[in-house]
């Protein structure tokens, strides 16, 4: 398996603050042009994806061993998504 049930468990409840942290800043954006509104928009749309992606390695680690390639994709898209995350936090402390 590419990760522990806890270990995903643990990144499932790191998501939902990224999600909360994401959406703050997100409607942060409104008083902004459009342009940074769209930006952060596609930001949004590129972590979802990186989300979806490392999900789906999960999902198959349920139901077979992952092979070297699957894990080291799996693990750099986990952090990845740690990183976005931690950006996310860095800004809204400034």
């Amino acid at each position: 398996m590419a990760v522990s049930d806890s270990e995903y468990a643990q990144f499932l409840d790191r998501y939902n603050e990224y999600i909360a942290a994401f959406s703050a800043s997100l409607s942060a954006t409104k008083f902004f042009a459009d342009d940074t509104t769209l930006r952060v928009l596609n930001l949004l749309k590129a972590q979802m994806d990186m989300i979806a992606g490392y999900y789906q390695y999960v999902s198959i680690a349920r139901q077979r061993v992952l092979s070297t390639g699957e894990k080291q994709v799996s693990e750099s898209l986990r952090l990845a998504i740690e990183g976005a995350f931690e950006n996310i936090h860095a800004i809204q402390g400034q």
